[in-house]
Formats: structure tokens, C-alpha cells, sequence
């Protein structure tokens, strides 16, 4: 409209008039203006009273302060009690007992003896309790209370604060439950442990001898053809043992202690190897052991573990005239591993998942020997130290098996 100024116009008149108090307060040079002086006394204390309950109606917790002189009478309480309890400031402060009303019941008369020691010896008051909400919930409640007392050394009044520590308690209980489960689930699996060792190999033996009379008493009406059959029962029973004795090494060693200490990896691969060597003195094989970095682990678990790793190189590597196989240390993803390669059999990558599976096989019994549980034995080794196991590889052209140690 005319006549009044533009917004151009008004925006430079307040950087002329607000110049001057900004280089003042830039330069620190601002000062009191005669004839006004600070604010009074009574105004400083509202101030300093205002930024103190600023302060603690900000905090994620509930702050109290109750008189002693006639009982134990709320003087205070912050408005966080209200989202924590689901009562208002007034109705807490209104009723002097609402607080002991909503205490559980059974845990007043362990703080009737706590609070009793806190006012005759002065202790701090520091506890957990549970208080039922509004709405019927359970509430815990971590307390921290101390006594204000006056020049005589009489108490006048208790301050202090409650956190809610709810959530903890209740992960506390889930996990709880969880170790119960878990230990009845480890009791469970020692019973089938218990059946695996004891009731399946009853049946396995009563077919290993019978079949073995058989053989002995009536071989010659069997025939050739008979003959051939009861060696493949007595094979596949003889098969069926030896996966049960690998199933419970390997729940044995899910069961076993770890027992860390500092180990020698790469001397531990120089006696593992020298003893292949030592059962089969025919075999030419290039080995190649690097110098490692100790490894804190269990050693006996380790032993079992690396003389896994080692012997299925040496097992791949049968088939070959000039075979080579390592130990060493690298580095994967910025972390330290230990590996051992060798120039064997390999395997196709497309299956590289089902290598660490128990009784997953990825060459036939007719190739290489075994039955599945080494590499299943190496990974559960690997992951109670916190470590991590993984394979790379290329039919006919080797394998690498890489392992860390934990920390």
C-alpha cells in the first residue's frame, strides 16, 4: 500500500538497528546499561528454580523428593510418572500412600528392611522394585535415593530418581527361558546320544554276527550270488556303525569344553602331515608350511580340526603322481585366515553349500573313502572358537580351505 515502508525497506532498517548489538555481543564488549542492573535475588532463584525443573522434566526418568518429619509424604514428583505409572502428578501427589499402594506386594517387606537401614545408618538407597501400573502392568523400577539431612544430622527429607528398567528385565526372562530350553534340549539330545550309542548298535551287531554265521556255517549252499549279498549287508551294517561313531564325535565335540590357549598351527601341520607321510611312505608329496601367527585356541579340538582338513588333502590328492598341499595364512576381507590348499580332486562351486553338512558327500565311496563328517567337524570346530570356515575350489584342479580362529 502507499505510504507504508516495503519489506525491503523494513528488513534494512532492523540490520541497522540489531548492527550494533551484534558486533557488541561478537566482541564481547556488551555491558549493562546504566541504570539497570542485575535481576533480584528472588527473580535469580525462580530462574535457577525454573531451568532446575526444566531440567529434570527432560530426563528419561522420574525424579521424587518426599518429606520425613510425618511419615514419608511426596513433596515432589516429576511429570514422567505419568507415562511410567499412568497416574498424574497430582493424583501421586495427592495421595500420600498411592506410591506404597502401587508397590508389589511382594517386595514391601524387603523395602520396609532396606529403607529402615537408610534412614538409621545413613546408607544410600539403591535397589530394584516392581510397581503395578495403572492398567495392571508390572513395572521394574531401579532406585536411587539418598537422605538430605539437616545441621544436626537430622533427616529432613529423601530425593532421588527412578529409572524404568523394564525392557532389561524382560530380556533377562526371555533369555532365561531361553537357557532353559536350551539346557532341556542338551538333555534331550543326550538321550538320544544315549539310544544312538546303546540301541541302534544292538541291531547292528546281531546282523554283523549273524551274517558272519551265515557265511561260516552255510557258505556252501549259498552260492557265489548268495555270498555277495550278505557282504553287502555286512558292509552296509559296518557303514551304519561307523556313522554313528561319527555322530557322536561330532556331538562331543559340540559338547567339549573350550579350553583356550596359544597354539602353533603351523607346527601342528608339520606333525599332522609327517604322520600321513609316515602310514604311507610311497606317496610323493610336495608340502609346503608356512610360518603362522599363534593361534588362541583349544588344541585338542584344533588337532581334530586341521587333521581333518589336512588328511581330506592328502585323501584328494591320492589319484595324483606329483601332489602338493599347504598350510599358510592370508588375508580375506581385511581379516586374518589360516588355509590349506592342495592340487587334487577339487570340487564344483555350484555345490560349495553342501561341503559342511553332515554326512554330505560331494565324490562317490568308490572314489575317495569316507562318510560325510569331516568337513561338518572342521565347521563346528571353526564356530565354537567364533570363527568362520569356507571353500574355494575347481574340478580337478584343487582346493582351498580357508579358517579363521576367533578372536
Amino acid at each position: 500500500m502507499d505510504g507504508e515502508p516495503s519489506t525491503h525497506d523494513q528488513e534494512a532498517t532492523l540490520r541497522e538497528l540489531a548492527g550494533p548489538l551484534l558486533s557488541a555481543l561478537s566482541a564481547g564488549t556488551l555491558a549493562p546499561q546504566a541504570g539497570y542492573g542485575s535481576p533480584p535475588p528472588e527473580v535469580m532463584e525462580r530462574l535457577t528454580e525454573a531451568r532446575y525443573r526444566t531440567m529434570l522434566e527432560q530426563i528419561p526418568a522420574v525424579t521424587f523428593m518426599a518429606a520425613l518429619q510425618h511419615g514419608l509424604q511426596e513433596l515432589y514428583v516429576s511429570p514422567q510418572i505419568e507415562s511410567l505409572l499412568g497416574y498424574t502428578q497430582q493424583e501421586w501427589l495427592q495421595d500420600p500412600v498411592l506410591w506404597y499402594e502401587r508397590l508389589h506386594p511382594d517386595d514391601k517387606d524387603r523395602w520396609n528392611v532396606e529403607f529402615a537401614r537408610t534412614i538409621a545408618f545413613g546408607e544410600r538407597f539403591h535397589s530394584i522394585y516392581r510397581f503395578i501400573a495403572r492398567d495392571g502392568r508390572i513395572v521394574w523400577i531401579l532406585g536411587d535415593t539418598k537422605i538430605v539431612r539437616d545441621d544436626a544430622g537430622n533427616p529432613l527429607f529423601i530425593q532421588g530418581v527412578g529409572f524404568d528398567i523394564t525392557e532389561l528385565k524382560d530380556a533377562e526372562e526371555m533369555l532365561r527361558q531361553r537357557t532353559i530350553d536350551l539346557d532341556l534340549a542338551n538333555k534331550e539330545l543326550e538321550a538320544f546320544a544315549y539310544s544312538v550309542t546303546h540301541d541302534l548298535r544292538t541291531p547292528l551287531r546281531t546282523l554283523e554276527a549273524f551274517s558272519q554265521i551265515l557265511v561260516q556255517d552255510f557258505g556252501g549252499k549259498l552260492g557265489d550270488t548268495g555270498k555277495h549279498y550278505l557282504d553287502l549287508v555286512r558292509g552296509s551294517a559296518s557303514r551304519m556303525a561307523q556313522m554313528i561313531d561319527d555322530f557322536l564325535s561330532l556331538y562331543r565335540i559340540s559338547r567339549k569344553t573350550v579350553d583356550r590357549t596359544w597354539v602353533d598351527l603351523s607346527a601342528m601341520a608339520r606333525m599332522i602331515l609327517r604322520e600321513l607321510k609316515d602310514a604311507e611312505p610311497h606317496r610323493v608329496v610336495d608340502v609346503r608350511i608356512e610360518h603362522t601367527r599363534p593361534a588362541h585356541v583349544d588344541a585338542a579340538l584344533f588337532r581334530i580340526a586341521l587333521g581333518n582338513l589336512l588328511g581330506n588333502a592328502w585323501k584328494f590328492t591320492s589319484k595324483l603322481a606329483h601332489a602338493t598341499i599347504e598350510f599358510g595364512e592370508t588375508v580375506r576381507d581385511d581379516r586374518p585366515v589360516y588355509f590349506v590348499r592342495d592340487n587334487g580332486a577339487g570340487f564344483d562351486m555350484a555345490y560349495a553349500d553342501k561341503l559342511f553338512r553332515p554326512f554330505e558327500r560331494l565324490h562317490t565311496t568308490e572314489e575317495f573313502s569316507g562318510h560325510g563328517i569331516g568337513l561338518a567337524t572342521i565347521r563346528r570346530v571353526v564356530e565354537r572358537h567364533g570363527g568362520h570356515v569356507f571353500a574355494e575350489g575347481e574340478v580337478g584342479r584343487g582346493a582351498t580351505f580357508f579358517f579363521s580362529a576367533g578372536s
